[in-house]
């Protein structure tokens, strides 16, 4: 089956999940065990002590029964190494002798296809380039030296010069045969005033080439060796590099982070790179302090901790503030590391050495009682004005916290070190933030890791509650449609997607109303519709439900039944939540001294018979032996 364009055909993907040994790829990152025809393990996505996580090696799935994560061996990939679907089937066939089909890619997929790659490799010529000046400048050598940094260091990092010269690198990337255009796209030249050619944008400059996770050199900071007024200045935003979604080194610190489980949060790349050089392998910068979603997002793939490490003039500022939050909604547990005054993380690990900084590290403080501990010492609190305005500044932080019992002792502790008059006023301001913004608030990003789309790993599984009849009903229905085709084919006529709740259940439910559409698609039924596509892009969070649901044990006896009973069971709570909304709007109507509509008054006797008559069929049902 040929391949479209920029997708792996279904076949494809049901060989790679065919050979791929779900148990081999799942013990990398846990020791399993056997336990009948299963295997256990602690679960790699939250902290427990007791296993809950279990491995299915006949269907080739797990599932977590603390945090609620499954899947197959492509959801396990994804999850666990913060890949998308199609590198995560790419990578398993590599790792088990699959042949990896070439896509057949679309003109416009090509040109876009050729053109990231010249500017990979533009930039690459500038990296080789500024590494030659380097071990050719000995004043820019004496400073590397003057640092600390070690040939290790400078080798292991890319470390660079950008000569004096106004086109030295015009030059190298003319021998390189690549146009000056293309490196004018990424920030390296710029264009004379007069139209005659380009000119280099880095001069004199220290440089430090900024990879992407896979290791790909996509821009570039240089710090000034002379009397320029700019200490440090970065490559510009470009099809390439975008600074609210990179952070320095973190292809060099990702294997550490999921080793440790801990991020170490810089602001440098000096900072960075002494880090490294003194064993803290899991250090990354964050190229200034104002951290955006984009970067939260690609760090707690790795850590359940980060402790961030900044300076004292750093660590102060709003803008930091605002990115710990998103961090803090992202991550098991944010920590900030006390500095000494004055000091960076780069001179204090030379002046103090390792041991200290370790110390420091393991002794980090929270950040909720960072923030309440910094806001409090740099407000007015002797007046009730100055009290209120640092609760109204402190309210939004202290509703990111994720866990709920965690985040009402920080509001009382916050209340009493703010001293204010009403200990209550600050919870009401941490309840209103999450009620305006939603419970989404702390995870709006779609990264939150106690959410099973997410591939970061929570301190503790999400508390289980147990599911309404409403997702009970859902659920139900998804699992008799995912395993019979033929009722699937004929569902469209009694439900559709829109009655299932947004997320996970609506979309695996789009996804088997387009395979029924599809007749081709739901094959000769020897596989069920789940299976079938699990062998697609079926994307996270309902490619782990629909894992689940096939991973679950089968029902005895007729699903016709069953599905009925879901089918009556949805439709009576839909039409409960209709009722009870034209009821709250009568009770504002009279509230008003309005007379209720005839029309309105009608609807809901309607809807009251219909649900008597719904509850009615399923109490029969019910006396019948039958399963609601």
């Amino acid at each position: 089956m040929p391949l479209a364009a920029g997708r792996w055909s279904d076949d494809f993907v049901r060989q790679v999940r065919e050979k791929a040994d779900v148990v081999a790829v799942i013990s990398d990152a846990v020791a399993l065990r056997r336990a009948g025809r299963s295997w256990i393990g602690l679960c790699p996505f939250h902290e427990e002590k007791t296993p809950s996580f279990t491995v299915s090696p006949e269907r080739g799935m797990f599932h977590c029964f603390g945090c609620h994560a499954g899947g197959d061996v492509i959801s396990f990939v994804m999850r666990r190494e913060g890949l998308d679907f199609r590198d995560a089937v790419q990578a398993l066939a590599e790792r088990f002798g699959v042949p990896v089909p070439q896509a057949a890619r679309s003109p416009a997929e090509e040109r876009a296809a050729a053109q990231r790659e010249q500017w990979l490799r533009c930039c690459e010529v500038a990296a080789a380039h500024f590494e030659r000046a380097l071990r050719g400048e000995p004043r820019a050598r004496a400073y590397v030296a003057a640092r600390g940094l070690t040939a290790a260091s400078v080798e292991g990092w890319r470390l660079g010069y950008a000569p004096p010269e106004w086109e030295g690198l015009v030059a190298a990337l003319r021998a390189a045969g690549i146009p000056a255009a293309v490196a004018e796209q990424l920030g390296l030249l710029a264009p004379r005033p007069g139209g005659d050619g380009h000119y280099d944008v880095f001069r004199d400059r220290l440089m430090f080439p900024i990879a992407d996770e896979r290791g790909r050199i996509i821009g570039f900071g240089g710090r000034t060796l002379g009397e320029d007024s700019r200490k440090y200045i970065n490559s510009r935003e470009s099809p390439l590099f975008a600074k609210r979604r990179v952070w320095y080194g973190l292809h060099l610190a990702r294997q550490a982070m999921r080793a440790g489980g801990r991020a170490i949060v810089v602001e440098g790349y000096l900072d960075a790179i002494m880090a490294h050089q003194h064993g803290f392998t899991s250090a990354v910068a964050s190229l200034g302090t104002a951290l955006s979603a984009e970067q939260a997002g690609a760090i707690v793939r790795y850590a359940e901790e980060i402790v961030v490490a900044y300076d004292a003039d750093a660590a102060g500022a709003a803008a930091t503030w605002r990115g710990l939050g998103l961090l803090q909604g992202g991550a098991a547990r944010v920590r900030v590391l006390d500095m000494p005054p004055g000091h960076d993380p780069d001179e204090w690990l030379r002046e103090a050495g390792p041991a200290a900084f370790a110390a420091a590290l393991d002794n980090a403080r929270p950040l909720p009682e960072y923030l309440v501990g910094s806001i409090a010492a740099r407000s007015d609190l002797s007046h009730v004005g100055g009290r209120l305005a640092a609760a109204r500044e402190l309210a939004p932080l202290l509703a990111r916290t994720p866990d709920p019992a965690e985040r009402t002792t920080y509001v009382e502790w916050a209340a009493r070190r703010l001293l204010l008059d009403d200990p209550a006023a600050l919870g009401d301001m941490v309840r209103r933030h999450l009620t305006e913004k939603g419970e989404g608030y702390r995870n709006r990003s779609g990264w939150h890791p106690n959410d099973v789309s997410a591939s970061g790993r929570p301190s503790a599984a999400p508390p289980h509650r147990a599911p309404s009849g409403a997702v009970r009903a859902q659920e139900g229905i998804l699992a008799v449609l995912g395993r019979r085709a033929d009722l699937l084919a004929g569902a469209g006529a009694a439900l559709s997607p829109e009655d299932f709740d947004p997320g996970e259940r609506r979309d695996l439910a789009v996804a088997l109303w387009e395979l029924a559409g599809d007749r081709a698609g739901l094959g000769d039924g020897g596989e069920t519709a789940l299976a079938r596509l699990l062998d697609g892009p079926l994307q996270e969070p309902a490619r782990g439900f629909a894992a689940r649901l096939l991973l679950a044990e089968e029902w005895d006896g007729d699903p016709e039944p069953l599905l009925a009973s879901c089918a009556a069971t949805l439709r009576r709570v839909r039409l409960q939540e209709r009722l009870d909304a034209i009821r709250a709007a009568q009770r504002q109507l009279e509230g008003a001294g309005t007379p209720v509509p005839d029309d309105m008054k009608r609807e809901t006797e309607r809807l009251q018979r219909e649900i008597a008559d719904l509850k009615g069929r399923a109490s029969g049902r019910a006396a019948a032996g039958g399963r609601v």
